[in-house]
């Protein structure tokens, strides 16, 4: 009965590992690109930052710059992953609205007030 059961849930066993497989691939390949991206935007901002530096900001300061930038990208990109997840969230409650409704989600994101970077 034991083998029987083994047998059964080996397909299972072993597309959940092959998933989990992939998104650690697709994981680590968002981290380094995410890293690079934020080490490209520093090389591009260079002068800048040696400016800032010869003006008197302190390596914190000059950090939290780079580390806000670095935050604010992704999270625009996940608010947009987000609002198309939400979108058959929005469907069901929603009169007449689709899943990719431009209206409704035009709407939301001039709603949301942008920080200042």
């Amino acid at each position: 009965m034991d083998e029987d059961l083994a047998q059964q849930r080996w397909p299972f066993h072993v597309f959940g590992t092959m998933f989990a497989i992939f998104a650690l691939i697709a994981l680590t390949l968002s981290a380094v690109g995410l890293c690079e991206v934020t080490a490209y935007a520093v090389a591009q901002r260079a002068q800048e930052i040696g400016v800032r530096m010869a003006l008197g900001a302190q390596a914190p300061q000059v950090w939290w710059l780079i580390v806000r930038r670095s935050i604010v990208e992704p999270a625009i990109g996940l608010s947009i992953a987000g609002a198309f997840g939400v979108g058959k969230l929005l469907e069901s409650l929603l009169v007449q609205t689709s899943l990719r409704d431009p209206v409704t989600l035009t709407s939301i994101a001039l709603r949301y007030e942008w920080p200042d970077v």
